[in-house]
């Protein structure tokens, strides 16, 4: 089948659990749940780094800065080896950025 073909092995053991009966997510839903995860760990990330702050200390006074220092602290971590693994992988980078 064509759409098997496009998606590889996952879809045609994805259709394996389907016949089987097992009820999980459908791929129409696996962006969103992506999105989601990503979020999480972001959130997660950046208040790990809040964390870290007040036990190391170092932290900005301003409120405003130590949310931005947070926030690129959390970014920075999902992001800057994404050339790396592109490159390992064959992939484009932009296209696994984007992700």
């Amino acid at each position: 089948m064509l759409a098997d073909r496009n998606l590889g092995q996952a879809a045609v053991e994805d259709r394996a659990l389907l016949s089987s009966g097992i009820r999980f997510v459908t791929i129409k839903k696996l962006p969103l749940l992506i999105w989601l995860a990503l979020a999480t760990a972001y959130v997660f990330l950046h208040e790990l780094q809040h964390i870290t702050f007040l036990s190391y200390g170092g932290f900005p006074v301003d409120p405003g800065e130590e949310e931005l220092a947070c926030d690129v602290w959390a970014r920075s971590f999902l992001t800057d080896k994404v050339g790396i693994y592109a490159e390992s992988s064959g992939e484009n980078f932009t296209r696994v950025f984007d992700k």
